[in-house]
């Protein structure tokens, strides 16, 4: 009896000593899949693959910091309308927790891929070195706020169906591909001039959206003629530039502000045209000044 204690004893302990290796195996390949410690901070390699350019991610309290430098990796994507999700980015196991993301150092690129179907993303901040947006890079998350104006390269769906409702554009980019802007909830987007074409669907799902573009030499006529970007005609506003003045249906206006807000200059009339203009009809005018 007294052995059979003994060698149960010693089972146990085995079988104890068992469990906690393993557990402890099970940590240890959870930390390395995911990198990250007792404290939930993760950190990830995005650098490009057979590069010496250098890329690193930290996830802490909701907020993902990618700094290095160069082009982040570009990543995989796969779904369908409305479900769309990432496939190999470090961080797909935490891409639930990604509320804010902050581009820093000199990374000049923002992969395809990165963050799609990202749910919970809201806030993305980059850096003046960012040039270029991967596609699908954004799609199908809930972005709400990022500034453009120092991105060049915008490629395709790299922001359908997000909460995207106000954004500056470059004036060196010089194209919107396709699907860019599709189903967002932009109220008014001004074209830089540098834009010389537009992609099939960019500006789908948006019926009551205002786009402003300098039409100049008829750029805009063409570019919006080229393929279908599903905008409504009425919503394409192609003004002219006249002596500083911004003017769209005869109206003119100081700046492309007013033209948004519906603003325009008042009539000016000079002495001599108001003098004209008052004896055939006996009206008197005011004269107004700039």
């Amino acid at each position: 009896a007294f052995l059979l204690i003994v060698f149960m004893k010693e089972m146990n302990m085995k079988k104890v000593y068992a469990l906690f290796m393993y557990s402890q195996l099970m940590l240890l390949s959870f930390s390395v899949f995911a990198n990250c410690d007792i404290n939930g901070k993760c950190t990830y390699d995005c650098s490009p693959d057979s590069s010496n350019l250098t890329c690193t991610a930290i996830l802490e309290n909701g907020t993902l910091i990618i700094s290095g430098t160069g082009a982040m990796k570009d990543y995989k994507y796969e779904g369908s309308s409305h479900n769309w999700h990432v496939v190999d980015v470090p961080w797909k196991d935490q891409i639930d927790q990604i509320e804010n993301v902050v581009i820093a150092g000199e990374i000049t690129s923002i992969g395809n891929g990165t963050f799609t179907g990202c749910d919970s993303l809201k806030n993305v901040v980059l850096s003046s070195n960012v040039k270029r947006i991967g596609r699908f890079s954004f799609i199908e998350s809930n972005l709400e706020n990022i500034n453009l104006e120092n991105v060049t390269a915008i490629e395709a769906a790299a922001f359908c169906r997000t909460n995207l409702s106000e954004v500056m554009l470059s004036d060196k980019l010089e194209k919107i591909s396709w699907q860019v802007f599709d189903s967002t909830n932009l109220v008014s987007l001004s074209i830089p001039d540098s834009v010389t074409s537009i992609g099939w669907a960019a500006f789908a799902g948006l019926p009551y959206t205002k786009v402003y573009c300098n039409n100049i030499n008829g750029r805009c006529d063409k570019i919006f003629s080229d393929t279908d970007t599903y905008l409504p005609t009425d919503n394409i506003i192609n003004y002219t530039i006249e002596s500083d003045r911004y003017v769209y249906k005869g109206l003119r206006y100081r700046t492309l502000e007013d033209m948004q807000k519906n603003r325009p200059v008042k009539r000016i009339y000079t002495i001599q045209e108001a003098t004209a203009v008052s004896k055939p009809t006996g009206n008197i005018f005011r004269l107004r000044y700039k």
